[in-house]
């Protein structure tokens, strides 16, 4: 076996689908954190196998398809690029221009996207391969059939050519996570990932789970089941970050608290070894447990996620939350008691919500009064069951994600057509009230003030703030 030369690409958000979200997905100093899947994978090449491999971060330079060549300036034996569906188009033309300019590589993609529309995916001519699902084994076991030429006809679970004709497309679930080598942050430029809910210079993220029960109309995350690493192999992954100097973590799973008796193992693991650092998780309010919070803030977690959504049990219901509001008043009083900064995420124009309901939501927020609320309006992405309903019932007339997906436009513009209870203009506006009502009060700007520490904490909220005015002039933001 010969050793192959291997680039994975994170694409920028320039050019990306625009939505109506709030002030987390401005330009204002939100911080990148580091494309966690594709150190996942590098990772995988890089302990397993003899190739060499590199990880290009697009969205820390702000390389775009149409910069990518004075950022990829020799050819590589297999290029690999990460695909949401918010960052196609970026995705797409990277992958054409690269292909054109070095033919013989090989191009795959993957990523959530390519779970989607694989056979849309795999229809560009210059795309030779696709990997679903998890994508570590895939991705080892390609690269072993390209140096191979005696298993060249050899099927791969998860990885699909280039003129496939099996109309079976399976997403590769990988069940032992402990399996699989700790990501080597120093694939990256560690010290240049932030956020700006940190004071921490330097923050990474971290998954300790895959997958979600649970069926949420709005959601495409449910093609497995949650799969768990161990407690101990978890806490050695926050030793190596500590050993690299890095003092906070975001963990990404959709809900860190699954399995309690694994939480409070996590815990006791992250205590006996004195590890000292911050990090942060989201949680369901329907896994509040006192006993947990005791253990978590002991362990060093001091911020929490909740996916709140709605104020309406109703819509609740309609979108499969499996939450009530009185769960959410529990889980936030029980977080505060604690010392917890809690963030909160609130969605408008859900199925079924009228514009009564809708402030039923805001007023909510308001009685919950975390340390910071996120107030987006609800997306059809591709794949979920509010898409394809909307579809069925003719509430949105043609696919325009397939649409969308063969021949993408640069900042696209999505149909906000849900329900037709709400307009667009009723839920921007409510989106602007909400964001004033939460963030301008003035007993919120004198909690805020009391709190900061330090200058770099200052010019964050500062930014934030700039942030939360561009949104209320009315400007598009990703």
């Amino acid at each position: 076996m010969f050793p192959l030369k291997v680039l994975l690409i994170q694409p920028s958000h320039r050019d990306c689908i625009q939505t109506l979200f709030s002030i987390y997905n401005t330009k204002e100093g939100i911080g990148f954190k580091p494309p966690i899947g594709l150190l996942y994978i590098a990772t995988a090449i890089k302990e397993m196998t003899v190739h060499d491999v590199k990880i290009l971060d697009c969205q820390l330079e702000d390389i775009h398809h149409e910069n990518i060549l004075d950022f990829v300036k020799e050819s590589y034996d297999v290029i690999g690029i990460n695909a949401w569906t918010d960052f196609w188009y970026q995705t797409l033309e990277i992958a054409r221009k690269l292909k054109a300019h070095y033919p013989t590589t090989h191009m795959v993609i993957g990523g959530p996207h390519v779970n989607i529309f694989p056979r849309e995916v795999l229809g560009f001519d210059f795309i030779d391969s696709i990997v679903m699902g998890d994508g570590e084994i895939p991705m080892v076991n390609l690269l072993s059939r390209i140096t191979d030429k005696e298993a060249r006809d050899k099927e791969i679970p998860g990885v699909y050519f280039c003129g496939h004709k099996n109309t079976d497309y399976v997403p590769y679930v990988h069940h032992d996570l402990d399996s699989l080598p700790i990501p080597d942050r120093t694939l990256l430029p560690i010290e240049r990932y932030s956020s700006v809910l940190s004071s921490n210079k330097a923050v990474t993220s971290m998954i300790t789970s895959r997958g979600c029960p649970f069926k949420c109309v709005y959601c495409k995350l449910d093609f497995q089941k949650p799969v768990f690493r161990s407690a101990e192999n978890v806490s050695r992954e926050f030793e190596i970050i500590r050993d690299l100097g890095i003092r906070e973590v975001e963990v990404y799973d959709d809900t860190f608290n699954w399995n309690q008796q694994r939480t409070k193992d996590i815990c006791r693991e992250i205590i006996n070894k004195n590890l000292k650092l911050k990090w942060a998780i989201r949680d369901r309010v329907s896994k509040a447990n006192e006993d947990i919070l005791v253990d978590l803030k002991k362990a060093g977690c001091y911020r929490i996620h909740y996916g709140i959504e709605s104020g309406s049990n109703k819509v609740l219901k309609i979108c499969k939350k499996v939450i009530t509001t009185d769960q959410s008043r529990f889980a936030v009083k029980l977080a505060k008691k604690h010392g917890f900064i809690i963030l909160a995420y609130f969605m408008y124009g859900l199925p079924g919500e009228t514009l009564e309901e809708a402030y039923k939501t805001l007023d909510f927020s308001l009685e919950l009064d975390p340390d910071y609320s996120e107030y987006s309006i609800a997306i059809p992405y591709p794949g979920t069951e509010m898409y394809n309903n909307a579809l069925a019932e003719g509430i949105i007339p043609t696919d325009y994600w397939s649409e969308f997906v063969m021949k993408p436009k640069p900042s696209f513009t999505i149909p906000f057509v849900i329900e037709n209870l709400i307009s667009k203009e009723e839920l921007i506006e409510l989106r602007d009230i909400s964001i004033k009502k939460f963030y301008f009060r003035p007993r919120y700007i004198l909690r805020e003030i009391a709190k900061v520490r330090s200058w770099k904490e200052f010019s964050q909220k500062f930014k934030m703030s700039i942030g939360l005015l561009n949104i209320l002039r009315g400007r598009l933001v990703r």
